[in-house]
């Protein structure tokens, strides 16, 4: 009782103007309070549901808190599949060269110019420019067989 008659006195004389305020997320309305109240809530039902198991349904104290615990772990755990697989599917499969930027490598056209694998072949590697092959002897149709 005397809490409440100094609780109206502390509103009656407007002492409550004098308190510095609340950091952010320590207000009623800030999500971290939020969510400590919703896990309060199910902390207190669950405690319900345990009694429930336990004294009428006459199941082992042990047997209703791992129900309890792995029942809601699960169901997030699947929550949480769906949600990346609805996203997935409703966003397409990611192409990893889109998100860097960069193109797929084309495979090497015979430096040659003519057609498949003539270009370097009889002259043991050298390209048409008269340069050495960076293949190392490696004929245009045998590079664009191991690109692939």
């Amino acid at each position: 009782y005397q809490r409440r008659v100094r609780g109206r006195q502390f509103l009656e004389a407007r002492e409550w103007e004098g308190v510095a305020p609340l950091a952010w997320y320590r207000e009623p309305g800030s999500l971290p309070m939020t969510l400590f109240g919703l896990m309060t809530k199910a902390a207190l039902r669950a405690t319900e549901y345990h009694g429930v198991m336990t004294r009428e349904w006459g199941m082992n104290s042990t047997l209703a808190g791992c129900i309890l615990f792995f029942l809601p772990l699960i169901g997030l755990i699947v929550a949480f599949i769906v949600g990346v697989c609805s996203v997935h599917f409703a966003l397409g499969k990611a192409k990893p060269a889109e998100l860097v930027g960069m193109q797929r490598a084309k495979p090497r056209q015979p430096s040659g110019g003519a057609s498949g694998g003539a270009s370097g072949g009889a002259s043991g590697g050298a390209s048409a420019s008269g340069g050495a092959s960076s293949s190392g002897g490696v004929s245009g149709g045998e590079e664009e067989k191991k690109d692939r």
